[in-house]
């Protein structure tokens, strides 16, 4: 499984920033994150590509992937599986947010999952790895903070819940995060260079610019946001129509930790382009410049779940149907 860098950094800061798209007339939860369904992968990212299964050496979730048979009857789209309909359900959820605090207390204490404010989510996959099942969302807001993750049932999610023990073992760790970003708490507090890109957040910006007229495209960059927060600093802003940026900061240094820009489309082919090079531009901003074309030409095996290491960074592209097409960027 990847560490979704900071896939980084933003469930937290992703609600800011949907506001500021929805200002711009952009409902960013309730459109298609991109369309054109005739073009090349490598250019228009279309597939739903689930959760990738790369595995890397700081993840910070389950190490194995258990294969649970389900039955998979017909669903409509709208239709709430069998296990969700008895009274068993909340029992079995109150085990998912048990077991999401045990995770979290073993790999970020200051993530929480316990709560009258966590909200759950029962979603069914559409391609990707997890093609046709439902895995269980849980966010939490709490303070300043924001945790997430998500959970695949080890029962079958098509047949009653009746008899199941609900202190047993019933949900495996598959996705897990807080403030964006999937590293454990001491990770986030390192202040090795390793652990951070040699550039501040005004030259990272200055590079991106260049990567976009690099190509005699427009840069568009909107106000910047910045956010103080308990382990780190953040700079979000609106790129263009249909993506946001965010940096996270290291909190002694102020220098850029990580980058990740989201997109959501119109449902028009060319906001599949612009997504399209506008997270590729993104990357090559962290990476270096001189690598705009590499990072372009290596979309499709990222959109597979294969990370890339270029330059000092690695790459990586993940998707979402709740929260978009995302591209991140750490340093190595």
């Amino acid at each position: 499984m990847i560490e979704w860098i900071a896939l980084a950094v933003f469930i937290f800061f992703w609600f800011g920033i949907a506001k500021q798209l929805k200002k711009n007339g952009r409902g960013w939860f309730s459109r298609n994150v991109i369309a054109g369904s005739g073009a090349s992968i490598a250019f228009i990212v279309v597939a739903a590509i689930g959760i990738s299964t790369d595995e890397p050496e700081q993840a910070v979730r389950s190490a194995t992937i258990t294969e649970i048979q389900s039955s998979q009857p017909p669903q409509t789209q709208h239709s709430a599986p069998e296990s969700t309909k008895g009274e068993m359900w909340e029992f079995v959820v109150n085990n998912a947010q048990r077991t999401a605090d045990a995770y979290a207390a073993e790999n970020n204490p200051s993530a929480v999952f316990i709560g009258n404010s966590v909200q759950v989510d029962f979603i069914q996959q559409q391609g990707g790895l997890y093609d046709g099942r439902y895995l269980l969302k849980l966010v939490n807001q709490h303070g300043d903070n924001t945790s997430f993750m998500m959970l695949l049932p080890l029962f079958d999610e098509y047949a009653s819940t009746e008899g199941l023990d609900d202190e047993g073992e019933l949900w495996q760790v598959v996705e897990f995060s807080f403030n964006g970003k999937l590293l454990s708490d001491s990770e986030q507090n390192a202040t090795s260079p390793s652990n951070q890109f040699d550039l501040t957040p005004d030259e990272y910006f200055q590079r991106l610019e260049a990567a976009f007229k690099s190509k005699g495209l427009s840069y568009a960059l909107g106000k910047r946001e910045h956010v103080s927060g308990s382990h780190a600093d953040s700079v979000s802003a609106t790129l263009g129509q249909f993506t946001a940026i965010s940096l996270t900061l290291n909190k002694n240094s102020g220098r850029v930790e990580s980058v990740t820009l989201i997109g959501a489309g119109d449902g028009s082919e060319a906001s599949g382009y612009e997504i399209m090079f506008t997270g590729a531009a993104s990357q090559a901003a962290a990476a270096g410049v001189d690598y705009l074309d590499d990072i372009i030409l290596s979309a499709a095996d990222m959109m597979k779940g294969e990370d890339k290491l270029i330059g000092p960074a690695k790459l990586s592209v993940t998707h979402s149907p709740e929260l978009g097409v995302w591209y991140i960027s750490v340093p190595i």
